[in-house]
């Protein structure tokens, strides 16, 4: 069953709504409103990453999923479902030796990681 907009910008995500996220991120710049009321991402408001991407496999989506719903949708508050399905494993290395380690066996396994 879809949703109407209506409700979806209704959702309660922790303490605001999708709704109300989404009028903050356009009124602080970070989205802006095309003529055909579509939301598009400021150009400028692209966040820093520091992550090392292994690009095996098909892309996942996850520009639309964390830049767009995550950011600004969800205001950081809720992970997205289509998120739910990819199997995720944080490793944070504590030197630069670990890092280039942790990003060569990400290298061999056939799967995309960051």
């Amino acid at each position: 069953m879809t949703k109407a907009p209506d409700e979806l910008l209704a959702l309660r995500i922790g303490e605001t709504t999708v709704g109300e996220n989404l009028r903050r991120a356009v009124e602080s710049g970070r989205l802006t409103e095309a003529n055909n009321g579509a939301l598009l991402v400021a150009k400028d408001s692209k966040r820093e990453v520091n992550w090392l991407y292994v690009t095996h496999g098909p892309p996942l989506g996850c520009g639309f999923l964390m830049d767009f719903m995550f950011q600004h949708a969800y205001a950081q508050s809720a992970v997205p479902d289509g998120c739910s399905a990819c199997y995720k494993v944080k490793v944070v290395p504590r030197t630069l030796r670990e890092l280039v380690a942790a990003w060569e066996i990400g290298k061999r396994i056939h799967y995309r990681s960051k």
